[in-house]
This record gives C-alpha cells, sequence and structure tokens, in this order.
C-alpha cells in the first residue's frame, strides 16, 4: 500500500461537503474501517466492518491505483503487522497536542525502514516519507 503525495492531487479539498466521499472527482473509491461508527449506506463508501487486513488485500490485489490510508493506530498496526504497508508518509505539524496516540497500534513493534526523506513546508511541517524494508517484528531491533 503507497500512500499519495501531498499536494499531488490528493489533500482532501477545504470546503468539501460533509459525508460527501472524498476525491469522487478523481474516481476514487471510499472504504471505512469501523466496528461502531454508525454509518449507514451510502452511495461512493464501503463500510468494512471485520477483518479489514483481508479486505485491503483484496484491493491490492486489484489493477490500478495505490491505496492512500487515513488511518488510527489500530488499523496502521493491524495492516502493518499483515506486510500490506510498503510505504509511510508522516506528517509533523508545528504543535502539540496532550500526550498523544501511539502510530501504530495493538502491540510492541519494530518496522524497518530504508530511504527516508523529510520534506520542510513554509508553516514549519514536515513530511517523513518511508519506505518498508522488510517486516515488522514484535519489541527489539530491526
Amino acid at each position: 500500500m503507497t500512500p499519495a503525495r501531498p499536494g499531488a492531487g490528493t489533500g482532501y479539498a477545504y470546503g468539501a461537503e460533509t459525508g460527501a466521499p472524498a476525491y469522487a472527482d478523481q474516481g476514487l473509491a471510499n472504504h471505512i474501517v469501523s466496528t461502531t461508527l454508525p454509518f449507514g449506506s451510502r452511495p461512493g463508501f464501503e463500510v468494512i466492518r471485520s477483518a479489514p487486513e483481508a479486505r485491503v488485500a483484496e484491493l491490492e490485489d486489484q489493477p490500478g491505483r495505490s491505496i492512500y490510508l487515513c488511518g488510527g493506530a489500530q488499523l496502521a498496526g493491524l495492516l502493518l503487522d499483515a506486510g500490506l504497508v510498503d510505504r509511510l508518509l508522516l506528517e509533523v505539524d508545528p504543535f502539540v497536542m496532550g500526550t498523544g496516540i501511539p502510530l501504530c497500534g495493538g502491540g510492541d513493534r519494530v518496522v524497518p525502514t530504508t530511504g527516508t526523506a523529510v520534506r520542510t513546508y513554509t508553516n514549519a511541517a514536515l513530511l517523513i516519507d518511508q519506505r518498508i524494508s522488510g517486516p515488522s517484528t514484535a519489541g527489539g531491533t530491526p
């Protein structure tokens, strides 16, 4: 799974209509992974209630564009452990909010990466681009 680059026609437009599918004008599908979100059937969305790693693997096998994942720590950890992430784009913004949450929830893991690139934006935000170079392992060192 390779997320798209910000500024490459992929950033969610400010002022987009609430509840509307993201990037519908670009022909992208929207998949929502949640076991609790009360989200009824709507055109342009697929709600995945269980086994997201199986569904993501199915999507990976389809021809076409890369998958761009915006999600929480639990989903990121699950997909990393399943070997379904090949690139991480991490944005670091110039402010601190509370104590934060883990980047990848659901366990103590080490994910080896290579080819780190860092881009600095005028607002002091950083975009860190890392390629996954091997499977995640439990604790310790890669």
